[in-house]
């Protein structure tokens, strides 16, 4: 982590051990689909779970080679929130924020991520927003594998939003051409 509330900008990069760990997991599920397809599955179930193993980690290899190039980052300032996810850079502004938790993506997960819950609802009430909502029980995420603890992270992003966020203005209706 670089910086400080007292010397913004605060920023949290991805961890490059978690990374490096995925992609020794993909290199090894790929290794395992390729003995498996090597070996003449005998069953349609090797036969499909060793080409699905292949394809689908052999296309997890790329993705982390590229995650050890060009980390994801977050960072905090008076601002607002710039998010990195390793392609496009999203800016927030603190009052989009009702707030930060630290939550398991499935009652099977071991890890855990960073969410949000939004200030205001969307208004496109999009059916994968509901999907996400009542299987998250968050309204949106930055993922996990971060250098630092999730609860160390949701901590940060709460006491900046609290520290940064300015009050919204109410809403002025502006009748134009009219008196």
């Amino acid at each position: 982590m670089e910086g400080s509330f007292e010397n913004p900008p605060i920023v949290i990069t991805s961890s490059m051990a978690k990374t490096l760990l995925l992609l020794a997991g993909c290199i090894a599920f790929v290794c395992l689909g390729v003995s498996i397809i090597a070996q003449g599955p005998t069953t349609i179930k090797g036969y499909i779970g060793g080409y699905a193993s292949v394809v689908f980690f052999g296309l997890g290899i790329p993705v982390a080679i590229w995650r050890l190039f060009v980390p994801a980052w977050l960072q905090l300032s008076p601002q607002g929130l710039d998010w990195f996810n390793g392609r496009t850079t999203k800016h927030f502004a603190w009052s989009e924020f009702g707030e930060f938790v630290a939550y398991r993506p499935s009652s099977r997960a071991r890890s855990r991520h960073i969410g949000f819950m939004r200030l205001r609802p969307p208004t496109d009430h999009s059916m994968l927003r509901s999907l996400t909502r009542n299987l998250t029980g968050v309204d949106g995420s930055f993922g996990g594998g971060w250098s630092l603890d999730p609860g160390t992270i949701v901590d940060l992003l709460n006491r900046a939003k609290t520290r940064w966020e300015r009050p919204v203005a109410p809403a002025t209706h502006t009748t134009f051409g009219r008196r």
